[in-house]
C-alpha cells in the first residue's frame, strides 16, 4: 500500500487514506509516460475512491452505479446485475462493457487437507474420493441457472490465457486438464464410492465412511456472492443425489478466515477465483504460502513457508507435496523453455493425481460501468487475474473526461 507523500512511479500518489472508508489520489507530475504528441500522462488530475468493507457493499456499488455516481466501476457486480445495469445507462449517464473475468472457477471449490477430522482427511486424500465429487457435479445446469449459460463447465485449472498454454503442447494439455472429470456420470460417482467403502450401512439413505461413523459434507461459503450462492445449492442436491449429506454453511468473510487459521473448515467455496500460474499465483496451485487461498489449507503452506517449523505438512508421497517439489524446482529454473517445461510438469500433477481442488465453471464475462464523460477506457480487458492488476494495466492515466 502505497503511504502519504511516498516517492512513486505510479500514475497518481495517494494524498488522503481513512482506512475503510476513502482513498484520494492525485496525478504524479513526474510519472514517466507521455503520449504520442509528449504531452505527459496521465491525463485525469485526481482519483477518488470510497471503500467499502461492509457485507453489502455489493448492493451499495449497484446502487451508486445505476444512480450515476460513479465513473468507472470494473468489480463487484454479478452477472445478474447486467440487465438493470443496461436499463439504467440513460437515467445513470454511463454505458456498460462486457470484460472477461478470467475466472478459473467461481465458486472454487477448496477441500481443506489441514482439517481436524483425519477421517474425512483420509477420504480427501483418496483420488476415487475426490472424483466421486467431481463426476456428481452437474456443470452445466450450474451455467444455465448460476450464470445464464456465460460461463463454462470446467476443472480446477488454470485460465486458457495463461502464458504456460500459449504453445501447441500447453493449448492440448489445457484442453485436457480443463476438462477432467468433468463429465456429469452420478452413477460412476456412485461406483467410486462403494468401491472405497463410502456406503450407506445403516439405512438411511446417505453413506457412511469406512468405518460405518456419519458422513457429512460441510462447506463453508460467503453470505454476499449470489453466483456462489446458486451454484452452492445445485451442488448440494447432486452431493446429496449421490447419498453424501451436504450441508452449506454462509459465514462472514472474518469468520472464515480464523475458521481456516483453526483447521476448523472441512471445504470452502470461494468466489470468482482467478489467480494465473505457478509462478505469479504460487499457492493457489501448489501449497506454499500460509494463506487461505492456499490449495489444500493455509496450514500445509504454512509448513512450506517455514520450512517444516509451524503448519501441518502434507502426507509424504501424495500429490500435494509433489507439488511443493514441482514449485521449488520451478522457482530454481533460469532457462525459459525449461521452465515451461517444469511447470507443465507440475501441472500434470494435478491432472494424474487430480482433481486436487473442485472446479465448477469459469470464464465469466464481467460488466464494467464507464461514464459517459470518461473515454478512452479498452472494450475488452481481464478483470479476474489478481496477479495482472486490472484495471491497472488498461492503461488508465490514458482515461480522459470531457465537458
Amino acid at each position: 500500500t502505497q503511504q502519504i507523500g511516498m516517492p512513486t512511479l505510479n500514475a497518481w500518489m495517494a494524498v488522503a487514506y481513512t482506512a475503510g472508508q476513502r482513498l484520494v489520489t492525485k496525478r504524479n507530475p513526474y510519472y514517466w509516460k507521455v503520449d504520442t504528441k509528449g504531452q505527459q500522462l496521465p491525463y485525469v488530475d485526481g482519483i477518488e475512491t470510497t471503500l467499502a468493507t461492509s457485507d453489502s457493499f455489493k448492493q451499495a456499488v449497484l446502487l451508486n452505479s445505476v444512480a450515476g455516481k460513479l465513473d468507472f466501476q470494473a468489480r463487484d457486480f454479478s452477472l445478474g446485475d447486467v440487465s438493470r445495469l443496461l436499463q439504467n445507462q440513460d437515467k445513470g449517464g454511463h454505458k456498460v462493457k462486457m470484460w472477461q473475468r478470467g475466472d478459473y472457477a467461481w465458486p472454487w471449490i477448496i477441500l481443506m487437507y489441514d482439517f481436524k477430522d483425519q477421517g474425512i482427511v483420509d477420504l480427501f486424500y483418496k483420488q476415487e474420493f475426490r472424483t466421486a465429487l467431481s463426476f456428481a457435479m452437474d456443470r452445466n445446469k450450474y451455467n444455465q441457472i448460476g450464470a445464464y449459460g456465460l460461463a463454462k463447465p470446467r476443472q480446477f485449472a488454470l485460465s486458457p490465457e495463461s502464458p504456460e498454454f500459449q504453445s501447441p503442447e500447453g493449448q492440448a494439455f489445457y484442453k485436457k486438464w480443463s476438462t477432467s472429470y468433468i463429465e456429469h456420470d452420478p452413477e460412476q460417482a456412485k461406483k467410486l464410492l462403494d468401491a472405497i467403502g463410502v456406503v450407506d450401512k445403516n439405512g438411511d439413505g446417505f453413506r457412511e465412511r469406512p468405518d460405518g461413523s456419519k458422513l457429512q459434507m460441510i462447506i463453508d461459503m460467503p453470505t454476499d456472492d449470489p453466483e456462489t450462492t446458486a451454484i452452492m445449492d445445485l451442488m448440494k442436491e447432486d452431493w446429496d443425489a449421490i447419498g453424501l449429506e451436504t450441508i452449506l454453511n454462509p459465514i462472514a468473510y472474518s469468520e472464515l478466515t480464523l475458521r481456516a487459521q483453526g483447521k476448523e473448515m472441512m471445504i470452502r467455496s470461494w468466489p470468482s477465483a482467478a489467480g494465473w500460474g505457478l509462478l505469479s499465483a504460487a499457492t493457489v496451485w501448489a501449497p506454499v504460502e500460509g494463506v487461505e487461498w492456499c490449495v489444500g489449507g493455509i496450514n500445509l503452506g504454512h509448513d512450506y513457508h517455514t520450512g517444516g517449523k509451524e503448519g501441518t505438512a502434507p502426507r509424504p508421497g501424495s500429490m500435494l507435496e509433489k507439488l511443493q517439489k514441482a514449485y521449488s524446482n520451478a522457482i530454481v529454473t533460469v532457462d525459459p523453455a525449461a521452465r515451461d517445461k517444469a511447470l507443465l510438469a507440475a501441472y500434470q500433477i494435478h491432472l494424474d493425481e487430480g482433481p486436487v481442488s473442485l472446479g465448477t465453471i469459469g470464464e465469466h464475462p464481467s460488466p464494467v460501468v464507464v461514464s459517459n464523460k470518461l473515454h478512452n477506457v479498452q472494450d475488452t480487458g481481464l478483470l479476474g487475474g489478481w496477479d495482472l492488476g486490472y484495471p491497472g494495466t488498461a492503461d488508465p492515466e490514458q482515461f480522459y473526461f470531457s465537458a
